[in-house]
């Protein structure tokens, strides 16, 4: 049963093919194959063509565009050089002109500063102290770091005993310049003065760090070690500074007391000869042979 429908569907569409071609075989007859085939190379021509002349276009606008870029060039880099030549020129004098003025507000800045430190410096030789500091505290108000305005203030709140005060200005001027030893100093005459001996031995001890080796520094530390119970550690900082100023009758007097403390006797007798030779002061002299006699 199958195979017969299969076979009849088959021999249907068969026949079907068959009128579809017979309709069209004439359509075909009528076509001119040999004229078809000349249009179509015509077209292939014409294309061709079409694409050669756009890429001689391509070519001749594209040469034209080198020969403009390299005529531009040229023109270019000599007005660069130009511009460069007096942009450097108008910079120069720009910056030559800046300078002049910023020069001629230092000189009158500096002027100004020196003139008010002057006058400052003027007032507090006089005890005008209070005149004195309002003309340091202004000129610190333009310049906060000025080393010589604290250094001032100090000497103004040393002389009035207003100890912190004094300390504070000294304190700063250390932390500005800890290559300033003045200032150092100072404060370390404050320590003394004050009796902060811990303080003293440990400022006196970074002084000699930054590599401060004066025989004031030996002769602070000398006399806080003898005033806090340790006469052995102030005798070898006092030896210290003998030996930097070995005619210094201050340091050998501190050496000489404090070797007898010791019962150092030979140190003691040293430095006596030494003493014996340059001071003037008999009665002196006599006590400490006195004392080292019965070492």
């Amino acid at each position: 049963m199958w195979y017969i429908i299969l076979t009849s569907i088959i021999i249907i569409s068969l026949a079907v093919i068959f009128l579809i071609f017979k309709q069209n075989i004439g359509k075909l007859r009528k076509i001119n194959i040999k004229e078809t085939v000349v249009e179509k190379q015509q077209e292939v021509k014409k294309k061709l063509l079409e694409l050669r002349l756009e890429k001689r276009l391509i070519h001749f606008f594209e040469a034209g565009l080198i020969a403009l870029k390299n005529l531009f060039n040229k023109f270019k880099i000599p007005r660069r050089k130009l511009e460069h030549r007096l942009g450097r020129g108008v910079k120069k004098l720009s910056l030559l002109s800046r300078i002049k003025k910023d020069k001629e507000v230092e000189v009158d800045d500096g002027k100004k500063l020196n003139d008010d430190l002057f006058e400052a410096e003027t007032c507090l030789k006089k005890r005008q102290l209070d005149q004195a500091e309002d003309k340091f505290i202004a000129i610190l108000q333009s310049d906060p770091k000025n080393i010589t305005a604290y250094m001032g203030l100090g000497k103004i709140y040393v002389i009035r005993k207003e100890w912190a005060i004094a300390e504070e200005a000294y304190r700063y001027i250390v932390r500005i310049n800890k290559n300033f030893f003045d200032g150092y100093r100072e404060l370390i005459n404050v320590y003394q003065l004050v009796k902060k001996w811990d303080e003293l031995k440990k400022l006196g001890q970074e002084v000699l760090d930054l590599g401060h080796r004066q025989a004031w520094v030996y002769e602070k530390l000398g006399v806080a070690y003898r005033r806090t119970g340790y006469p052995e550690k102030a005798e070898e900082y006092f030896e210290l500074a003998v030996e930097i100023e070995p005619q210094n009758e201050k340091l050998l007097d501190q050496l000489l007391e404090v070797a007898i403390i010791n019962k150092n006797k030979p140190l003691a007798q040293k430095a006596f000869n030494t003493l014996a030779g340059i001071s003037r002061d008999e009665m002196k002299i006599q006590g400490y042979r006195d004392k080292i006699d019965i070492l």
